[in-house]
């Protein structure tokens, strides 16, 4: 009977006072704080080659998670292929381009 009552009160508590309640959970190590992270580029890359998993296949896989979880596992292609330019150009480029920005 104490246990359904204080299991009611930590309901309640738990909606109202979400920041609080979720604050409090992980300062007693009861909650871990999960913050999503992205995996980088070229690591994603490694680890779809040694899965031998093709472009299309992992298109479809990542859309798949990015739909379950609500959030993309893998940082965007628009960076490698930036950092490809960059990698191409001169250093002299480089540098009036980084002055400038």
């Amino acid at each position: 009977m104490l246990e359904e009552a204080a299991e009611h009160i930590l309901n309640t508590l738990s909606s109202k006072f979400e920041k609080v309640f979720a604050d409090v959970a992980m300062k007693k190590d009861l909650a871990i704080d999960w913050k999503p992270k992205k995996m980088v580029i070229v690591s994603t890359e490694a680890m779809l080659s040694e899965a031998r998993i093709g472009i299309h296949s992992a298109r479809i896989l990542f859309q798949h998670i990015r739909q379950f979880l609500g959030h993309p596992l893998v940082e965007s292609g628009k960076k490698k292929k930036a950092l490809l330019w960059l990698k191409l150009l001169p250093p002299q480029m480089i540098t009036l381009l980084l002055v400038n920005n």
